[in-house]
C-alpha cells in the first residue's frame, strides 16, 4: 500500500528516522516556499514527488540518496539549487532544471551513477 506524507506550509517534516524507507510518495502543496536541508534525504523507497511553483529553494542534500526517483523535474519557479541535491541517487536518469536557476552548489548529482540525460537551457 502507498505511504503519503503531506506538508503544509512551514510544518516541520513529522517523521523520525525510523519512517523514511516507508516513505514513497510526497506531495508538498502550495504555499511551500522551500524544501529545507536533508529533508527527504534517506528515504529510499521514495519513487514520487510533487513539488509547487511556491518552491523558489531547494536545499543542501534535500533528497539525498533517494534511490527510487528516476526522473525529476525543477519548477519553474526554483531559483537556487543547493549543492548535493541528488547525490546518491542511484535510480535517478533523467532531471529537467528551468532557466529560473541561477544558482547551483557542488556536487549536484555525486555518484548519481545511472543519470544519463539532465535538461538545462
Amino acid at each position: 500500500p502507498n505511504k503519503r506524507l503531506r506538508l503544509f506550509g512551514d510544518e516541520q517534516p513529522p517523521w523520525q528516522k525510523k519512517f523514511k524507507n516507508q516513505i514513497n510518495l510526497v506531495t508538498i502543496y502550495k504555499g511551500v516556499s522551500s524544501i529545507g536541508a536533508y529533508a527527504f534525504s534517506y528515504c529510499k523507497g521514495l519513487a514520487s514527488i510533487s513539488i509547487p511553483n511556491s518552491v523558489t529553494s531547494i536545499g543542501k542534500g534535500a533528497f539525498y540518496e533517494c534511490e527510487g526517483i528516476s526522473s525529476f523535474k525543477i519548477p519553474d519557479s526554483v531559483t537556487a539549487i543547493s549543492r548535493c541535491l541528488f547525490s546518491n541517487m542511484t535510480g535517478l536518469t533523467f532531471v529537467v532544471i528551468p532557466p529560473s536557476v541561477t544558482e547551483i552548489g557542488i556536487e549536484l548529482a555525486k555518484n548519481a551513477v545511472d543519470l544519463n540525460h539532465s535538461q538545462y537551457p
